[in-house]
């Protein structure tokens, strides 16, 4: 699901204000286009096809009267020239997209799995994100590992807030180690939460 995942970024939030592209014919998977040089251009990731949403990741610094800073630091230095080579990119994507909501922003957020967030919980609360990309991994208290209780269950808790749509963010090396039936419920599930009407 992820390229990669730099645990050490001190938020987990990242608003897809500079970017959240819908592809119609990938079918609701995601990646997190960030900080690895190593993962080709933003071009090149949104013409694969494969994925339904591209995330530009992470939003690191906001709120607090801070000048909102992504850090994308395998590719451009926004301190420095503000990565303006990545609007060709956007450009690129955007014919791509599929926007069958009508939005031109949306609201997102990577929280960890372990419920409530610590960072961001409270602003879960409010009912005003689009979609939440739930962190199963890095988290041992709730990441399948010998068995599925705990995945399921935190599952379970995540469906009871108010978004668009809830997402089981999975590092590609686990999801492919998942038994089938467990990512089938939990891919009915991402589709509409309990809590609006599943």
């Amino acid at each position: 699901m992820a390229a990669a995942f730099h645990p050490k970024l001190p938020v987990p939030l990242f608003l897809s204000t500079f970017l959240l592209i819908a592809f119609a014919q990938a079918g609701k998977i995601s990646i997190y286009w960030e900080q690895n040089g190593n993962e080709g251009t933003l071009a090149e990731t949104c013409a694969t096809g494969n994925y339904e949403f591209v995330n530009l990741a992470f939003l690191a610094t906001f709120g607090n009267g801070q000048t909102p800073m992504i850090n994308l630091a395998g590719h451009c230095d926004p301190t420095v020239n503000g990565c303006t080579s990545l609007s060709s990119h956007i450009k690129s994507c955007r014919p791509k997209a599929s926007n069958k909501r009508g939005k031109k922003v949306y609201l997102s957020a990577a929280p960890q799995c372990p419920f409530p967030d610590a960072w961001i919980g409270g602003a879960l609360e409010t009912g005003l994100f689009d979609y939440v990309w739930v962190q199963f991994y890095n988290n041992p208290p709730c990441q399948y590992s010998s068995g599925m209780t705990n995945l399921e269950q935190a599952w379970k808790q995540w469906g009871s807030i108010k978004a668009g749509e809830i997402f089981l963010g999975l590092l590609l090396e686990v999801a492919l180690f998942l038994p089938m039936f467990l990512l089938q419920k939990c891919s009915r599930r991402s589709r509409v939460p309990p809590s609006m009407g599943e």
